[in-house]
């Protein structure tokens, strides 16, 4: 029995001496240590301004747009679609975090490590900037006369197949790109790709008419 006792007690003391040194171990992490995690040199601000500034080529390949247009996008959302600098971001800054979250398909934990703010602050300004272009779809989109019954345009069950805001957004998005920048580098680049694709349908087809014309010459020689 008293065996049982001593062995029982060693158990106690063993575990807790674990609970202390995990308390320890997270007090030290959390409080003292104290090391961030959105550690990096450049503030949302500050990053947006090294893109503004810099290279034209990361501008777009960060963005998808050039600076022009991005700074016409940020002008019209502000004028006319009433988006409003909050006191840690500005509009540049909400435009930027929206257009590098579709442009890129971020999540929030990737968008927050790079413009240096709460996965709340990231969520709350991107769907705010959403709201705003999808409230301004009229200017940028206009959509194909619908055939659709009443029936299901105004039923709620239905409401995900056309309140899709996202992709509204893109849609109206990529209308003004196409519209502010007709030789944008990234359409381009596609349109080339298209091209090349097309050409290599066309010169399959013709192969293909090749090899029909020589077994009709084969089997009339049979």
């Amino acid at each position: 029995m008293m065996g049982d006792y001593d062995s029982d007690k060693e158990d106690m003391i063993v575990l807790a001496v674990t609970i202390a040194a995990v308390a320890a171990s997270h007090y030290y992490v959390n409080y003292i240590l104290k090391e961030p995690c959105r550690n990096s040199k450049l503030t949302g601000k500050e990053y947006i301004a090294e893109l503004v500034n810099g290279n034209p080529v990361q501008m777009c390949e960060n963005l998808r747009m050039n600076k022009h247009v991005f700074q016409k996008l940020c002008d019209i959302l502000r004028m006319e679609g009433s988006l409003r600098d909050t006191r840690g971001v500005d509009v540049d800054e909400q435009v930027a975090i929206f257009l590098y979250a579709i442009g890129h398909d971020e999540r929030n934990r990737i968008v927050k490590e790079r413009y240096q703010h709460f996965g709340e602050t990231i969520s709350r300004h991107f769907n705010t900037v959403l709201d705003v272009v999808v409230s301004l779809a009229p200017k940028f989109w206009q959509p194909v006369k619908s055939d659709t019954p009443n029936e299901i345009l105004n039923d709620p069950r239905f409401f995900p197949y056309f309140k899709v805001k996202i992709v509204i957004t893109c849609c109206i998005i990529h209308n003004y790109i196409r519209r502010e920048n007709k030789n944008d580098w990234l359409f381009s680049e596609m349109e080339e790709d298209d091209s090349e694709d097309e050409d290599e349908k066309n010169q399959v087809q013709i192969q293909g008419a090749g090899g029909t014309s020589r077994i009709s010459q084969r089997e009339s020689i049979i």
